[in-house]
Parts: structure tokens; sequence; C-alpha cells
């Protein structure tokens, strides 16, 4: 049992294979006596031998407890425990904490909830009626599309969950789990447990409900009565168009159930995409959320969240009338020309846009002139990261980043072939850019990346340069190796560290791994090792 280690307070008696422990806080001891092998009677003689050498005070007998070192994290502020629980990210595994933190414990718990199945919704909709202050507690909430809710009998209505409360007339039916569609393991001989659609009426100052996660069936109507009672909710994430039409049920925006909501993101599961007249005036129904301030949507095939009829009224978007700083178009298929109608809807005051694809339409470049110019931030990426291009045609974005159309633009990352070497230097012209990335699959050449970094009064102080990597199809087991471009190789590459030190640019990217210029200490994956 030498992998054992005595508690606090603990009596190591025997040294070898048996080993013998004494607990107790102001009482008599308990002996718990663990035999992994018998040991031989000389080794019992010896302990006790050391025992009485020692005259060890005899078990029956109350020894007063060692006084235990104070806990220096209950003497806090409450509200510096609040935050350094919020910093440590807890899991579950690792909140044996005293009474005295556990309200520190939940707060940090429920701050950010994450849902991954039907269970999982449940068991957390029924946690909620059983502690009603606990709602107040979440900011982000994201739920999984991993299990689709069931259809709703009757249509998508809310008829029979809004403010319903527990009635007889409930149609009853045992609550359906994972494991084989059975009833919880607890219920499986009892009789049906009667289901409640939706959790009950919205009366958060009453005396909380018993916890019963059998009686909540999870349906659309569980989701909205859920988020209903999410008063202080901030950030919504969501897998699945299921559970994007279950929140974006328009009645249901209009009670202002999600009005604290700043941050909303849906991604698309499978084979579902934008497809469908609902799914296209999904922008317009998000214009109800007042506070939203971050817009993210993820996965598609061809569709988009926008109509390509921007005329009639269940789809328009009016020009400059969304107040958004932020959005994301990631892990798109295809980015469809329905998306000037996005940017020609933002107010002045947007600051960050970021689309990843592998292809879009031929006039996305041409577009790119309605994007407010007040915007900072500038992401936009083609193509997979290595080591063949697979994306589709891209119209070229030379004349795009001007200091006329972008004089606020301070972080510009693009990656794929949007632009030729040649206009690489006209990027320093912007005169708030800060950060420039040149990503994977975008031509590079030395001389344009020298005339960059020789510019005078040159901006940009941080310059990420990335190269792809890939085997050596003559050695089998050699480590991957740079993919240098026609007109950047290893030497180029040298000659621009060197320019970009002595222009006062830090250089950042693969680059760095490349010319064997990279920190091996900070930990991230080189080609050099």
């Amino acid at each position: 049992m030498s992998t054992l280690r005595p508690r606090a307070g603990a009596c190591d008696v025997l040294r070898g294979e048996t080993r013998l422990f004494l607990r107790g806080r102001g009482r008599a001891p308990a002996l718990a006596l663990l035999p992994l092998t018998r040991p031989p009677v000389s080794t019992r003689r010896s302990a006790v031998n050391m025992v009485k050498a020692r005259r060890v005070t005899p078990i029956s007998i109350a020894r007063k407890p060692r006084r235990l070192r104070p806990c220096y994290l209950q003497r806090l502020p409450p509200e510096l425990i609040s935050q350094i629980l919020a910093d440590a990210e807890l899991e579950l595994a690792q909140v044996a904490l005293s009474k005295r933190l556990l309200p520190f414990t939940l707060e940090a718990l429920y701050r950010n909830v994450q849902i991954y199945s039907e269970l999982m919704l449940v068991r957390f909709a029924a946690s909620i009626r059983a502690q009603p202050q606990l709602a107040r507690i979440v900011k982000n909430f994201g739920l999984s599309g991993r299990d689709d809710p069931p259809d709703n009998e009757g249509g998508d209505s809310d008829d029979e969950s809004d403010d319903s409360d527990w009635s007889t007339d409930d149609w009853a039916r045992p609550s359906k789990s994972p494991e084989n569609g059975r009833s919880d393991a607890g219920q499986r001989d009892k009789a049906p447990t009667q289901v409640i659609f939706g959790m009950g009426r919205l009366v958060l100052d009453t005396q909380p409900a018993p916890y019963e996660p059998d009686r909540l069936r999870p349906d659309d109507a569980l989701l909205r009565d859920l988020l209903r009672r999410l008063t202080s909710l901030e950030q919504v994430l969501l897998f699945g168009r299921a559970r994007l039409r279950a929140v974006l049920d328009e009645p249901f925006l209009r009670e202002g159930a999600l009005d604290s909501v700043n941050t909303f993101r849906c991604h698309l599961n499978g084979s579902e995409d934008w497809d469908d007249a609902e799914a296209v005036e999904t922008c317009r129904r998000l214009q109800l959320l007042p506070s939203l301030d971050l817009v993210g949507f993820g996965r598609n095939y061809t569709g988009m969240p926008l109509s390509l009829d921007n005329t009639l009224p269940r789809y328009r978007l009016e020009p400059r009338s969304w107040t958004l700083t932020t959005v994301t178009f990631d892990e798109m298929s295809e980015v469809g020309p329905s998306i000037k109608h996005l940017f020609a809807s933002l107010k002045p005051g947007f600051k960050r846009l970021r689309i990843e694809a592998l292809r879009c339409y031929d006039g996305l470049a041409r577009d790119m002139a309605l994007v407010p110019s007040t915007v900072e931030i500038v992401d936009i990426n083609f193509g997979s990261r290595c080591w063949i291009y697979d994306g589709g045609p891209i119209p070229s974005f030379d004349n795009v980043f001007t200091p006329a159309r972008f004089p606020h633009l301070k972080h510009l990352h693009i990656g794929g072939p949007l632009l030729d070497a040649t206009h690489i230097p006209s990027l320093g012209d912007l005169p708030t850019l800060k950060c420039l990335a040149l990503g994977f699959h975008l031509p590079l050449s030395g001389a344009a990346l020298l005339s960059l970094l020789e510019k005078g009064s040159l901006p940009i102080k941080h310059l990420a340069l990335q190269i792809c990597a890939g085997p050596d199809p003559t050695r089998r087991k050699a480590r991957p190796r740079p993919r240098w471009h026609a007109e950047f190789g290893a030497a180029d590459a040298r000659t621009v560290w060197r320019a970009a030190e002595r222009a006062g640019v830090e250089i950042d990217g693969s680059i760095t791994c490349a010319i064997k210029k990279c920190d091996l200490a900070d930990g991230h994956a080189c080609w050099r090792e």
C-alpha cells in the first residue's frame, strides 16, 4: 500500500504492506485497517515493540486533535472569492470545498452552463425549479444539438407551456432517457410519471419545487420556459436548427425574455443548411434583441441566414439599422451574396468582422465597401489551413483595404489567395494598422515584404507570416518541411526577419519555426521537434 499517504492527524503504525489510519476531531478516533497481505509475525512484533517504546496513547483514549491550518481563502472579501473561483473555471471534480464556500462555488459553476443532451437539459431545468435563486447566476448558456428535441404535438406553439401550472389534465407518460428510451432507473418499476410541459408558472419568489427531472419533457416549451428564468443571461450558443427555431420564436422574443443577451451564436449540425423561409429571416428576428452586440453563425452548405430578396417586410433589414459591434461566420462552406444585406444593415460603430469559409460569390470584394468605416478588426480566411489550397476561386481583394474605406482598421488577418503579393506594401498605408497577419495560401514575396518594412513611419508593430509545412516524399519518417513560395524562400525569410528587427516590427507565425527563430520553451507544436 505504498501509494497511500496518511491524512492530517493520521498515525502510520505499520511500515509494511498494512497501514493504520487514525482519524478523529474532538472524539475517539476511528480505526481503519487496510490489510493487503498479512505481515509476518516478526513484523507484527516489531510494530508492537515500536509502539511500546514510543509510549503511544492507546487507541481507546481520545486524543486532542491537531489544530488545522486556517483556510485563508475564506477570510477574503466575498467579491474577491467570487472572482478567484470564476477565473479558476471550476469543474464538478474540483468543488470539494467547505460549506462556507458553497455559495461561491455554485456561483462559479452556474455562471457558465453547457448542456450536451436532453437528459442534461431536464436535470438542469429541474435544478432551477428546485433552487430558483440559481437562475440569476447564469450568464452563459450553451445547448448542443446532439439530441434534437422531439416534435411538439399540436405544432410548435407554446400553448401547452406558457404559464402552465401543475395540472391533472397534463398528458402523462414516462420521461424518456438515453437508456433505451426508458424512464429513469429509479422509476422503472413504478407507474408512469406525470409529465409537465414546460416548467410550471413563472413565479420565482414562491416556495421552490421538488427536484423531479422525470416530470420534465425536453421539448421546445421546456427550453423557452427555462430561458425565461435566466434573467441575467448574456451569452447564448445553440447547435442545430431545431434549437434555433425554438429560441427565435417571434412571440417568445417579443416577451423580452432575452433582452439581456448581448452575444448570440448558432452553429448548424450535419447536413442542415439555411435554405428555407424560416432560416433566412433569422437575422430579422435577432434584431428583436435590444442588447445584442455580437452575432455569430457557423457551418452551412450554400445557404445563408439572410434572404437574397431584401424588399419583403418579412425579411427586410433596414439600412444602417442594426447596432452590432461584431459579426462572425465560422466554418462556412460558402458565403453567398445575401451577406451584402447584412453589411448594409450595420450601424456606424461596428468594430469586428470575421469570415472563415471555403468559397464566396464573385462580388464579395466589391460589397466590402458596405461595411461601416468604423470597423477595427477584419479577419477573412478562405480554404483549409494546409497544405494544398482546397477553396474555390476568390475575387481579387487587391484594392479593397485602402485608407479611404478602412480609416480605423487596427488588425487585418487575411488567408487564402485574396490579393497579389505586389499589393502587400499598400497595406502599410492604412494609418491605424497595428497588426498584419498574412495567412496560409496567400502568395508571399520577399521583395514585397521588404518594401512594406522599409516604409517610413510604418504603423505596423506586429507582422505574422504563415508558411505551410508538408512531409518530404523522399523521406517517409522525416519531419514536416516548410513549403516555400516561388518568390519567398528560406533566404528571403531570414532577410525579412532582419529587416523587421531594424524597423522595430515583431515577427510571429510559423515562419519563425521555418527559419528556427522560434522559442522552443513556450510550448508550441514546432516543426523542429
